[in-house]
């Protein structure tokens, strides 16, 4: 398998590198982008040894060159496009169910995205509907790996937002925008640690 996450791994910058999908955000993304893969290294590490199964490995890799890509233009920017994360979604699923892991996905996905669509709605102004897609994405993946490991991953998201949260009213700067899409992350970082 590493020599799978290493083609998908080139192949998914070649193609990110060149494609319409990163135009609005080069600027702030691609001089981060080799920070990005640095970081990526042992959760892709943790893919080869953790995720047996051919199509939920592929799916996993898909989400963490996505959803970290994603994560960065969210710290950056504070926006979730669209353009990555709904055909990644979809790729997602279509490589879980032909792992024949459609039915988990689907509930990981549910869980999180009614969840975080619920937060959406009741604070508006603290979470945007990219992050109730991205929970999607990530409930999906975790949800395939094991369902138990989803509530495990929306604690870890949560916490650590929070956490960040607190820090930032502590500080005096009640009003900083934080970017969750980099927590939804690490709580699917975490899920991977768990499996």
């Amino acid at each position: 398998m590493p020599v799978v996450t290493l083609m998908m791994m080139a192949m998914l910058i070649s193609v990110l590198n060149r494609s319409h999908y990163l135009r609005d955000y080069r600027t702030s993304v691609l001089p981060h982008f080799g920070n990005l893969i640095l970081v990526l290294t042992v959760p892709l590490v943790l893919v080869d040894h953790q995720v047996p199964e051919f199509w939920v490995h592929l799916a996993w890799l898909l989400l963490l060159l996505i959803g970290g890509l994603a994560s960065f233009i969210d710290w950056e920017e504070h926006v979730l496009p669209d353009r990555l994360i709904l055909p990644t979604l979809l790729l997602s699923t279509l490589l879980l169910a032909m792992g024949r892991r459609f039915v988990p996905a689907v509930i990981g996905a549910s869980l999180w995205f009614v969840g975080f669509a619920f937060l959406a709605i009741i604070n508006p102004t603290g979470l945007g509907w990219g992050d109730v897609k991205l929970a999607a994405l990530l409930g999906a993946d975790c949800g395939a790996l094991d369902l138990k490991l989803v509530p495990v991953a929306i604690f870890v998201a949560l916490s650590s937002g929070g956490v960040v949260a607190l820090f930032q009213i502590v500080k005096g700067n009640r009003r900083a925008q934080i970017a969750f899409g980099p927590f939804l992350f690490a709580g699917a970082i975490a899920a991977l640690l768990g499996a």
